[in-house]
């Protein structure tokens, strides 16, 4: 039979025992739960950085659609006043006309009948030519306005200067 002396030696390994293992059963439980509670607070804060950087990037969207806008208004208006003009050209309201000099041809080569005084103007191939060059330069002009505006605005929104 076992002596009182290891009943009691064993009784208290037994309650030493439990005491640990309880011990260790909280502690795991507290750890689980402190652990569920940072995780809950990374997915906080990761919805929160999901939706600022959302809200940020409608804004710069909203920015950039606006500068759109703003050139291509500014391109429509002139299309439209090259197109005015030309119209105005064609039906004979405006005339359009270059800055040159015709050398005066002297007396005894020009023939008598010739009227040399007129002013020099485009012919029809060359007037067209004219329109298209000059819509040309206007489109470009701003498209490159457009383009230069959106830089600036991306620079600004990522913060370089």
């Amino acid at each position: 039979m076992i002596s009182i002396a290891t009943a009691r030696g064993i009784a208290l390994m037994v309650v030493v025992a439990l005491i640990f293992g309880l011990g260790f059963a909280a502690g795991y439980r507290w750890l689980a739960l402190d652990f569920a509670t940072y995780r809950e607070d990374q997915a906080k804060a990761l919805v929160a950085a999901q939706n600022e950087i959302a809200a940020a990037k409608a804004s710069e969207d909203r920015r950039i659609a606006d500068l759109d806008r703003t050139h291509t208004e500014e391109l429509a208006n002139a299309q439209a006043e090259i197109e005015r003009l030309r119209d105005a050209v064609a039906d004979g309201s405006r005339r359009l006309r270059i800055a040159a000099r015709c050398p005066r041809m002297p007396a005894a080569e020009s023939a008598a009948s010739v009227d040399d005084g007129g002013t020099p103007e485009l012919t029809g191939a060359a007037e067209r030519n004219y329109w298209r060059l000059r819509e040309r330069i206007q489109t470009l002009t701003a498209q490159l306005k457009g383009l230069q505006a959106y830089v600036r605005a991306i620079q600004e929104g990522d913060g370089h200067d």
